[in-house]
This record gives C-alpha cells, structure tokens and sequence, in this order.
C-alpha cells in the first residue's frame, strides 16, 4: 500500500490510543469524589494535557518514537523511519483529539490549548449515536477485508 511510505501505521496506533492513559491517572480520584456512581465517575474530568496539542507533540509524539524504536531493537518490527513515525504520532494525537473534542463535554471538556485555561469540546446532538455508527461501520470493514484474505489464503 502507497500510504505505508508515508504514514507509520505502528506509531498512529499507538499515538491514538496513549492520550487515554491519562484517564488512568485520574481513576482513583473519580472514584473517591464519586463513590460507586459510575456516571458521575465517567464524567470526572480526565483530558489535560495529554489531550492537548503540546501534549501531543512533546510528550505522546516523543513516547511513540521511543516505543516504535524499542520494537524496532527487540526484533518485532523491522524497519522504522523515525520522522514518518513522529509525524504519523502527532497525526494519530490529533485524530484522537478530534474525536474526542466531538464526544465529551461539560467538565470532562478538552483543554485543547493547555495551558490555556479554557476547555472545549464541539459535541453535537447525536455525536455518541455518530461515534458508535463509525466504530461499527470500521469494525464491519475490518471482518470483510479479513475474511477475503482469509478465502485467498485457503485457496
């Protein structure tokens, strides 16, 4: 595929998934503020400066090309271009921003400027429905391009 040039597919993932380990962080206070009501504990505010842009490129972009060149030195990847893989980083960050930015409001809001005081969050009437209808519809193309490959490989 042209786009594997271009774009680290190892290192979107993993850039794209590293902002939620700041909700790690703040679990345990969820919890102590908000006992066993699991609502008021999901809408605790979690998204600092790992959801951030600074965030992205000095922290989640760096960790990513760290990660990818600790793959690369055990062997389970094979060859890593770390430029592709810090731009691909930061576009994984930014794609993790924007969905999120479209789904939590309220206090659980993004700070996307940190250290701008100001948090934000463009959620829509139907953002949640709209998330889970791509997530569906992504996880539906991932089992009919698997099970084509699957066919050719039984072939």
């Amino acid at each position: 595929m042209p786009i594997r040039k271009r774009i680290d597919v190892v290192a979107l993932l993993l850039a794209s998934v590293l902002p939620d380990l700041e909700g790690l962080y703040y679990t345990p206070a969820a919890y102590a503020a908000c006992g066993a009501d699991a609502a008021c504990a999901a809408a605790y505010p979690s998204h600092y400066f790992l959801h951030s842009l600074f965030g992205t490129m000095a922290i989640i972009a760096p960790v990513t090309v760290g990660l990818i060149w600790a793959l690369k030195k055990y062997g389970l990847i094979k060859k890593a271009d770390y430029k592709i893989a810090y731009l691909s980083a930061v576009l994984g960050g930014l794609l993790h921003m924007i969905a999120d930015v479209t789904y939590h409001t309220g206090a659980d809001a993004l700070y996307l400027l940190w250290p701008l005081p100001t948090q934000y969050s463009f959620a829509f009437s139907g953002s949640e429905l709209a998330w889970s209808a791509l997530a569906g519809a992504g996880l539906f193309a991932f089992i009919l391009l698997e099970s084509g490959k699957t066919r050719k490989a039984s072939k």
